[in-house]
């Protein structure tokens, strides 16, 4: 959803002298002589490397064919350059941009980074196109151009599916929120994330069970894919009573076979988390009975060193975490089940970690309790998930699966060690 605002400026410059004027247009017949010359388009560009862009992107375009013009108006600007930026998006206080810029630049750049290109011409009335076309000019006025972001419930798609609900005076809203969503957030969020496991990984770890509840079809719109989808299958009644299919045409402008297909069901993980939870935990507990049968320092040093990494990692992202639930806006972290298996408590065993890769071996015992108050936590977690999964519904078994058997095994607790 990226595009640097600082090339968009540059390009702006060029649009805004054809925008419309509204001035001279105050009733609904003149709206209509204007509108005429309006069309209405939905641009949908698919996904590309970074991870802010693997969600692929969506904007509206106005075509005037009186002024033979093409203006995007884009609802996803940001820049790492902007004032606070690391700061504000640390704290969960993202301010996104609206910008206009000429049709053919964005889709050039689209086509350079290789991305797959839709774009969807709606039928709506003529009076709808113009007043759609004068409330976007004013969305990207001073003052009005910015807005507090939200992956789910505020972003590129939301914002447009909003403008084309208004457009059919809200009939997209009423017909989609009758319906039940494909799936969760999160399912749907890990269906382009499944790819990259330790970062599906990490965005499952941060988020709480607030992405697991049912959500309905408008709720899926959060996505450029979904929106896309769901217009070619809207119909709405105009003010003849009359049933009108909304994408009228739908052209495809580019497409990259090597881009995949995005799946239509998020991965399943959990197998595989589970075999790497018992080799993480094998290993642990492999390089610690073999400094306590030989005594001999490099295999000290080895299990120091493995202990250490494995508490610093898992430490701190419990410890971001639990930042993240109490001092932040990221309302998506909040009453997170997984700070109770990855509790800032693993910092400490990444520190005795490095304590005894440092020759202190007394710390074994202290880092061995550690361990094993963690692991039982997380099998008690995992009891109540059970027995009580209308409470913790929080859909985090790829995290579980890895943390409890590497926690329980590298917690030794059915042994008796001489330190």
């Amino acid at each position: 959803m990226l595009l640097l605002t600082i090339i968009l400026f540059t390009c702006i410059r060029g649009a805004f002298p054809y925008l419309l004027t509204a001035v001279d247009l105050p009733d609904k017949a003149q709206m209509v002589e204007r509108g005429e010359y309006l069309s209405i388009k939905i641009l949908t560009i698919g996904q590309d490397d970074p991870v802010y862009l693997w969600y692929g992107h969506i904007a509206i375009v106005v075509e005037d064919s009186l002024r033979d013009t093409e203006i995007l108006y884009d609802f996803g600007v940001f820049s790492f350059k902007q004032d606070n930026f690391y700061r504000n998006f640390t704290m969960g206080r993202l301010i996104y941009g609206v910008v206009a810029a000429p049709t053919a630049y964005r889709i050039s750049l689209a086509k350079l980074s290789g991305r797959n290109i839709m774009i969807a011409t709606l039928d709506i009335p003529p009076e709808k196109r113009y007043e759609t076309a004068i409330f976007l000019q004013n969305k990207v006025k001073p003052g009005n151009n910015t807005y507090l972001y939200h992956h789910y419930y505020d972003n590129c798609s939301t914002r447009i599916r909003d403008v084309i609900n208004m457009a059919v005076d809200g009939q997209l809203e009423t017909w989609a929120v009758a319906k039940p969503g494909r799936m969760t957030y999160r399912d749907h969020i890990r269906r382009y994330s499944g790819n990259h496991f330790f970062m599906d990984w990490v965005l499952n770890f941060l988020q709480s069970g607030v992405i697991d509840k049912p959500i309905t079809l408008w709720d899926d719109m959060f996505l450029p894919d979904e929106l896309n989808a769901n217009l070619l299958n809207f119909h709405y009644i105009d003010s003849s009573g009359n049933s009108v299919k909304l994408v009228s045409k739908y052209e495809i402008l580019s497409e990259f076979p090597e881009r995949g297909v995005i799946p239509s069901e998020p991965a399943e993980y959990w197998p595989a988390g589970i075999a790497v939870g018992l080799l993480a935990g094998i290993a642990g507990l492999v390089l610690c009975l073999s400094f306590f049968r030989t005594g001999k320092t490099i295999w000290r040093i080895a299990y120091g060193t493995y202990s250490a990494l494995y508490g610093l990692l898992f430490g701190t992202l419990g410890t971001v975490l639990l930042f993240m639930m109490i001092l932040t806006n990221h309302d998506v972290t909040f009453s997170n089940e997984n700070v109770l298996i990855a509790s800032p408590l693993l910092l400490w065993i990444g520190i005795l970690g490095i304590l005894i890769a440092a020759g202190k071996k007394k710390f074994f015992r202290l880092q061995k309790l550690l361990f094993t108050i963690q692991g039982l936590a997380g099998l008690i977690l995992l009891i109540l998930k059970l027995i009580a999964s209308g409470v913790f519904y929080q859909q985090n078994w790829l995290t579980l699966s890895i943390l409890i058997p590497s926690l329980l095994i590298m917690s030794r607790f059915w042994m008796r060690e001489r330190n």
